[in-house]
Formats: structure tokens, C-alpha cells, sequence
């Protein structure tokens, strides 16, 4: 007997919507391609289709529950819909509940990413406004994930005095632990708007009192160019000890402007490079000032090196 193909089995079937609806259509067929003896077969055929989806239903909600708390704006945004926060349980696949628990939350807003052309319900407008924020909380939940963290060797902000400057004339590098993004409104403006209660509570608060149409529709009123931010995110150590360690990440917001500028960072260009170019475009002289000092603001919180 095969403890581990019956408990394979078992997680297929509590995990994988697909497998259950072959199994309940052809249990026989639908088994026999995993390994199992005609007697361990015969153990599955009593379970209840209807029960398994039920038991699914309610681990799907405990997990869920904990992944929400790495990805707020998109569970948030996503309860506005009538079938959202479903389309977050249909979306956690059973890779996913395989993965580490450190590596789930970067799965599933890859998973939604890639699922969100076949979502019905979104607009042109919500889908653009979902798509900047499911790709901001998938970068930062991948920043946050061992396997991410664990091939870094200075997952820490280090936070430089006062008087050191970013040298102008040297070749500049962003962090490689830095995360960029743009999002249309403030990061915070939006987690004040969208998540009322602490992490921890808000896929309860969601499922009880979902977002109000109204207060999506009430943010594309206020998105102008003037609105939109960079979003530069950095790892940050908390705690260590021999076992284990816990991160969080430093979030610093940039006017939308200035993500144009650090794509110019390569490592070989200077900061006197990337100012020369911003003029060259036009920009006048109190604007480049505003650059520099936002390069060197990201330089005081590591987030770019020179050689």
C-alpha cells in the first residue's frame, strides 16, 4: 500500500477543482492514473464529492486568510466584484499549497496576472488599475520570499550618515534586492482607502464587508499624472537568530516622474550622466535639483550603490 500516492491523491482532490470534477464523473478513470492498487481505488470511491469541495472550500479560506495578508491592495480591490474573492480561491492552485509558505503569495498574484484576461467582470479600467497593483504586490511579495531572499547575501537596509554623498562622476547600480514599480496613486493613499483593519483581520473584514463599488469607482477620480508614483521597495532584516529570520520591506514612494530616470541606472552611467540626459530633454533646472536630491535620498537607504 502507498501512503504517500493515497495521500497525494487526497491533496488532488481537495486542491485541484479539475481533478475532482473527473473524479466525480469517472472515479475510476480519473484514479487509476496515480499509482493506486485496485484496493486503495476502492478506499476513494465512498467520498463524497460535495464533502471534499466543502473541506477545500474551508482550507482555501485558512490559507487564504494568511496569504492576504502579504497582498492587501489586491484582495481589497478584488471583494468589489461580485465573484472576486472567489476568483482568489479558483486562482489557488494546488501548486501553490505545495509551495513553501514564503513562496505562496508571489505564486498566486502570478497566477492572477496571468488569469487576468479571462476575468469577465473588469472593464478596461479596472483591469488596468489591477493589473498595476497586482504586479506591485507581486513583486513585493517575491522580495519577500526565501527562496528570493535566501540568494541575497545583505537582505538589510543599511541606512548611511548624514554626510556621505552619492558621489555625481561615479558609475551607479540600483540595489539588486530593489524592487520599481508605478502604481497611478499613492501606495498608502490606496491602503488607507481599501484596507480598514489590520492584516491579519482583513480577509474576515473582506468576506463580511467587501469594498463598495463606489469606493473603486471613487479612486479613478482621483488618478491624474500628477498622482502616480515609483514605488521603490527594499527587503529590510527585522530579526535573526540560528533558525530563522523575519523581513520587511522598506517602501519608499517617488513622484511618477522619476521612474523614467532609473531605468537609466545600468551601472554605467554616473549621476552626472543621467542629469545631463534629463536636461538635454528639457527639464529645467529647479526639476533636475528635485532629481538629484531623489537620488541621493535613495542612495542614504541603499538602494543605489557606485563602483
Amino acid at each position: 500500500m502507498s501512503f504517500l500516492a493515497q495521500e497525494q491523491v487526497l491533496f488532488e482532490l481537495l486542491f485541484d477543482d479539475d481533478f475532482r470534477e473527473e473524479f466525480q464523473s469517472d472515479a475510476v478513470s480519473a484514479l487509476s492514473l496515480h499509482g493506486l492498487s485496485e484496493l486503495e481505488i476502492k478506499d476513494f470511491l465512498p467520498l463524497r464529492v460535495d464533502a471534499l469541495a466543502l473541506e477545500a472550500d474551508v482550507r482555501k479560506r485558512m490559507i487564504l486568510s494568511q496569504i492576504c495578508v502579504q497582498i492587501p491592495l489586491s484582495t481589497a480591490l478584488l471583494s468589489s466584484f461580485e465573484e472576486g474573492l472567489n476568483c482568489l480561491k479558483i486562482s489557488l492552485k494546488s501548486f501553490i499549497v505545495r509551495a513553501p509558505i514564503s513562496e505562496r503569495a508571489a505564486l498566486l498574484m502570478q497566477q492572477l496576472i496571468f488569469s487576468l484576461d479571462d476575468m469577465p467582470f473588469f472593464n478596461e479600467q479596472d483591469k488596468t488599475l489591477l493589473r498595476q497593483v497586482f504586479e506591485l504586490e507581486h513583486c513585493f511579495a517575491k522580495q519577500l520570499s526565501r527562496q528570493h531572499i535566501e540568494t541575497l547575501t545583505t537582505p538589510l537596509v543599511n541606512i548611511r550618515t548624514e554626510s556621505e554623498a552619492l558621489p555625481r562622476h561615479k558609475a551607479i547600480s540600483l540595489s539588486p534586492l530593489l524592487g520599481v514599480t508605478y502604481l497611478p496613486l499613492s501606495y498608502w493613499q490606496l491602503k488607507q482607502e481599501l484596507c480598514s483593519v489590520e492584516p491579519q483581520l482583513l480577509w474576515r473584514e473582506l468576506q463580511n464587508n467587501p469594498v463598495l463599488i463606489e469606493q473603486r469607482v471613487s479612486l479613478f477620480s482621483s488618478m491624474t499624472t500628477e498622482s502616480s508614483k515609483c514605488i521603490i521597495s527594499l527587503p529590510r532584516l527585522l530579526s535573526a537568530s540560528e533558525t530563522d529570520a523575519t523581513f520587511d520591506l522598506h517602501i519608499i514612494e517617488m513622484i511618477g516622474g522619476f521612474l523614467p530616470l532609473l531605468n537609466k541606472v545600468d551601472g554605467t552611467r554616473s549621476l552626472d550622466d543621467i542629469l545631463q540626459l534629463f536636461s538635454s530633454a528639457g527639464a529645467s533646472e529647479s526639476v533636475i535639483a528635485q532629481a538629484e536630491q531623489g537620488f541621493q535620498t535613495l542612495f542614504k537607504e541603499a538602494c543605489i550603490t557606485y563602483k
